[in-house]
C-alpha cells in the first residue's frame, strides 16, 4: 500500500485490508486527478487575475496592496489571495507571477475537493466502514466545465474552494467527535484552530461571511459551557475584524473597491436570474442537482447516514448556506463570467455527498444517474454562444475570450497575450516610460483610434489612460511606477462611485470618460485638441472635482499616512462609502456642491 493510501485509509479509519484499502483511497484520488488535469489542461489568466498581479508587484516594490502607487485603493477582492501571491512570490522569485498563480490555483483547487471528500467521509463513517464509498458530489465537480476553467485564471476561487473544503472537514472532525458515543469521545478539544479557519473565509471574499455565518453555528453547537463559546467565537473573529480595521484605515473604505465598482448592493434579480439559467440550462445542471438533494433530504431523514446532532447540524448548515450564498449571486445579479460566481454554491451543495456508500438500490440509481450525466456534459455540453464568445445577456465565456483574441490556447504570460489589442498600449505605455523620465505626459486614449498628449499639473506623475477592457494585462505590462487609470472603476476611486450606465454588462457599468481624466490630471491652462470634450464639460468636471465629497474622498485616499490619518480614514469610510457621483459632470457638479 502507498503512504498515501494508507494515509488515506487511517483518517478514515478504513479496514486495513491491502485491496478494500486501495479501492477506498483511489475513490478519493480519483476525482482530485481529475480535475488537476482538466485545470491544466485549460490553464489560462483572465484579466481580473493580472489586477491581482499588479497589486503583488506593488507590494513587491514598496507601494503597498494598491493598483497605483500613492492612491490606497483596494483593487482586489480577496485579499487572503493576494497575500498568498506575494508570500509566494517573494520565495519564489524566478518563477513568474502568472505560473504560480496557475499551479497555486490548481493546488488549492484540489486540495479544496480531497478535504471535501474527506468531511463527507467523516460524517459518513460508520456506513462506510464496510463497503467502497463513491465519489457522488465530487463527479458533479470535476464534470462541469467552468470548474475546470476557474482552476485557473488567477483569481480566487481555487483559494475559495480550499477555504470551502477545509472548514467543512475541519468542522465535521469536530461534530462526529461529539456525536461519538460518551465513552468513546475521549478528551474533547476546544476548536480554536478550525475556528480561526472559518472566520478567515471573509478575507478570501467579503460575500463569504455567508458560510462563516453557517461553519461557526455548527462549530458552536460542538463546544460546551458559555465561555468556550465565546472564545471559539472570538477566535473566528479575531482575524477578519483586525483586517476589516486595516481596510477601513488604509484604504477608507469599508468593502474593497471592487463591490462599489461592480454595484454589489444593488438588486437586479432579472439579471441574476439569467445568469443562474446561463449556468443552469447549458448543462442540464438541474439533473443531478434535483437527484443529489432529493437523496441528501431522504437520506437524511433515514437510519444509514448522518448520524448525530452534530452530523446533521453541519449538513443542514452547509445546504442552507450555499442556497443562500447562490440566493445573494443572483440578487446582485451575477457576473459577466459565465459560471464564476455561483460555483462557490455548488461546490459546498456538493461536499457533504462528495462520497457516499453503496448500500441502497436509491443510492445505486442517484450514481447512475448522475454518471451518465457527468459522460455527457463532460464531453458535449457547453454554452451555445462558445463561437461568438459573449452572449445577448452580456455574459461571456471569460477564457475562450482571451483564447480567442491571445491566439493561444492556454495563454498564462505577458508573452502569450502579445496578439490580444491591447498589446499596441502595451508597448506604448513602455515607450512612454522610457521617453519621458524626465517630465509628465498624460495619454488619452479617447473612444476614437486617435489618442493625444496633453501637460498635466505641475508636479503630477505620469498617467497613461486607456480604454480597452484588458486593463489588468494593460497595467501589469506598464508596471508599477506608471500610473494607469482604470476607467471601470476597479482600481479607481472616483470611477467606483460613479452612477451606473444603463444597458451595461454586469461588472461594466461605471466609466470614466476623457472629461472627468482632463478635469482631474491635465494642466488648465492648455488648450484642449481636436477631438477631445467640449471645454464646458471639461470645466463642470473639475468643479466637481473642487466640490467637498470629491476632495474629501482624495485627502483620505492620496498622500502620506499618519497614524492621525489612519484613525481619521476609520471615521470617513462610513460616508465615502456611500458617496455617490453622477456621470455627467455638470450634474455632478449640481450635486456635490449643493
Amino acid at each position: 500500500m502507498t503512504s498515501a493510501s494508507a494515509g488515506i485509509a487511517s483518517r478514515i479509519r478504513l479496514p486495513t485490508d491491502r485491496r478494500a484499502a486501495l479501492l477506498r483511497a483511489a475513490a478519493f484520488a480519483a476525482p482530485v486527478v481529475a480535475l488537476a488535469w482538466a485545470g491544466w489542461s485549460r490553464r489560462w489568466m483572465s484579466d481580473d487575475g493580472f489586477v491581482n498581479l499588479r497589486v503583488v508587484d506593488q507590494i513587491a516594490h514598496g507601494n503597498g496592496p494598491v493598483f497605483n502607487a500613492g492612491e490606497r485603493v483596494e483593487a482586489s477582492t480577496s485579499p487572503l489571495w493576494i497575500l498568498v501571491l506575494a508570500a509566494t512570490s517573494g520565495l519564489l522569485r524566478g518563477v513568474a507571477r502568472e505560473w504560480l498563480a496557475v499551479f497555486l490555483g490548481i493546488g488549492f483547487s484540489c486540495a479544496g475537493l480531497l478535504f471535501a471528500e474527506l468531511g463527507a467521509a467523516r460524517l459518513l463513517r460508520s456506513s462506510l466502514e464496510k463497503v467502497t464509498p463513491v465519489p457522488l458530489g465530487a463527479l458533479v465537480v470535476i464534470a462541469l466545465p467552468p470548474f475546470w476553467d476557474f482552476t485557473t485564471s488567477g483569481l480566487e476561487t481555487g483559494l475559495a474552494f480550499a477555504w470551502l473544503g477545509a472548514c467543512f472537514y475541519g468542522v465535521a472532525r469536530h461534530c462526529v467527535a461529539v456525536d461519538a458515543p460518551t465513552g468513546a469521545r475521549g478528551r474533547a478539544s476546544l476548536p480554536w484552530a478550525s475556528a480561526a479557519l472559518v472566520g478567515a473565509g471573509v478575507l478570501v471574499r467579503p460575500d463569504f461571511g455567508i458560510f462563516v455565518v453557517a461553519f461557526l453555528a455548527a462549530l458552536l453547537l460542538t463546544v460546551q459551557g458559555r465561555n468556550h463559546r465565546l472564545l471559539t467565537a472570538a477566535a473566528a473573529l479575531a482575524l477578519p475584524v483586525g483586517y476589516q480595521v486595516f481596510r477601513m484605515g488604509y484604504y477608507a473604505l469599508l468593502t474593497p473597491n471592487t463591490a462599489l465598482a461592480k454595484s454589489a448592493g444593488a438588486a437586479r434579480w432579472d439579471a441574476g436570474g439569467r445568469y443562474l439559467l446561463d449556468l443552469v440550462q447549458p448543462y442540464r445542471l438541474w439533473i443531478p442537482l434535483v437527484v443529489i438533494v432529493g437523496l441528501a433530504v431522504i437520506s437524511g431523514l433515514s437510519r444509514w447516514t448522518w448520524r448525530g446532532r452534530g452530523a446533521r447540524s453541519l449538513v443542514v448548515a452547509t445546504f442552507v448556506a450555499a442556497t443562500l450564498h447562490a440566493l445573494y449571486v443572483v440578487r446582485v445579479g451575477g457576473d459577466f463570467m459565465h459560471g464564476r460566481m455561483l460555483l462557490p454554491a455548488l461546490f459546498a451543495l456538493m461536499m457533504p455527498v462528495a462520497v457516499v456508500p453503496l448500500i441502497t438500490a436509491r443510492i445505486w440509481g442517484v450514481v447512475g444517474v448522475v454518471a451518465v450525466w457527468a459522460t455527457l456534459c463532460a464531453t458535449g455540453m457547453g454554452v451555445p454562444y462558445k463561437a461568438d464568445v459573449v452572449s445577448a445577456d452580456g455574459i461571456a465565456d471569460e477564457r475562450a475570450f482571451y483564447v480567442a483574441a491571445a491566439h493561444n490556447p492556454n495563454p498564462v504570460t505577458l508573452a502569450d497575450f502579445t496578439k490580444i489589442e491591447s498589446s499596441a498600449e502595451q508597448g506604448e505605455a513602455a515607450r512612454y516610460r522610457a521617453a519621458h523620465e524626465s517630465f509628465s505626459v498624460l495619454i488619452i486614449a479617447l473612444d476614437t483610434p486617435t489618442s493625444y498628449e496633453l501637460r498635466l499639473h505641475q508636479g503630477a506623475d505620469l498617467r497613461i489612460v486607456q480604454d480597452h477592457l484588458s486593463v489588468g494585462i494593460f497595467a501589469y505590462a506598464a508596471g508599477p511606477e506608471v500610473f494607469v487609470v482604470d476607467r471601470h472603476g476597479l482600481g479607481d476611486p472616483l470611477a467606483a462611485r460613479l452612477t451606473p450606465l444603463p444597458g451595461q454588462r454586469i461588472g461594466h457599468e461605471k466609466w470614466l470618460d476623457a472629461t472627468w481624466e482632463i478635469a482631474l490630471y491635465a494642466d488648465p491652462s492648455q488648450p484642449l485638441p481636436p477631438g477631445a470634450p467640449p471645454a464646458n464639460d471639461v470645466a463642470a468636471a473639475a468643479r466637481a472635482l473642487q466640490c467637498e465629497p470629491l476632495r474629501d474622498l482624495y485627502d483620505h485616499v492620496e498622500g502620506a499616512l499618519s497614524a492621525g490619518d489612519f484613525f481619521g480614514n476609520i471615521v470617513a469610510s462610513w460616508r465615502l462609502q456611500r458617496l455617490n457621483v453622477p456621470t455627467d459632470p455638470a450634474l455632478a457638479a449640481r450635486k456635490l456642491c449643493d
